[in-house]
């Protein structure tokens, strides 16, 4: 009986096509989580931010992964509290760098729309070639936003900004589950991070 020896080149190209197919899949449902957060930010709507808000439901995930299926309500309600209070009181930072600093962006008279999303395969946390494909990807939804008027827009080196791009990094839910041995209870893209694109900024006089 003879053996099917694979060539390691061709098991990559089947890789990189299944990651392309599944990746080209996604990208809808992307878009619209990252709507969903989106809009939810702009209207302070914290409990659908809390479901798309990727730090606050790892914390959640962690609780019910060493409650190992025991009651979580009083924990799962205590994480979302303190999330709460620190988004209330969440302050504006120009570096991006900090828990809920895309509060300052996506801000109830702002106005934006999505100008494409990359899928990138995730390094950091990587599995097998052909399995879990979902799972080792991220997203990366570029948004431009802009500001009725510079005393309602972000300031970023000392002056208000009119309109500029953003990049929002989005995390499967299932993503986060795997990296915790567990498994997750919403099939969802989740906020993750955000970065400013310095060269698309324009600023009011």
């Amino acid at each position: 009986m003879k053996r099917l020896v694979i060539p390691a080149a061709a098991l990559a190209v089947a890789a990189a096509a299944a990651l392309y197919l599944t990746a080209g899949d996604e990208t809808g449902e992307v878009l619209e989580d990252a709507r969903s957060y989106i809009e939810a930010m702009r209207s302070r709507d914290f409990d659908r931010i809390f479901s798309y808000h990727g730090d606050s439901q790892r914390k959640c995930m962690i609780v019910t992964v060493r409650a190992n299926g025991g009651d979580v309500t009083a924990e799962l309600e205590a994480v979302r509290k303190l999330k709460r209070s620190n988004f209330e009181t969440a302050s504006f930072s120009e570096d991006l760098i900090g828990e809920w600093v895309e509060k300052a962006i996506f801000t109830p008279p702002s106005s934006y729309h999505i100008v494409g999303v990359d899928m990138v395969e995730d390094t950091e946390n990587p599995s097998s070639p052909l399995h879990d494909i979902n799972e080792r990807v991220n997203a990366f939804v570029t948004v431009e936003v802009s500001y009725p008027s510079a005393d309602r827009a972000p300031v970023f080196g000392g002056r208000p900004l009119k309109s500029g791009r953003f990049v929002v990094k989005m995390v499967h839910s299932s993503n986060i589950a795997r990296t915790l041995r567990g498994e997750a209870t919403i099939d969802r893209w989740l906020f993750k991070s955000i970065r400013a694109v310095p060269e698309s900024m324009e600023f009011f006089d």
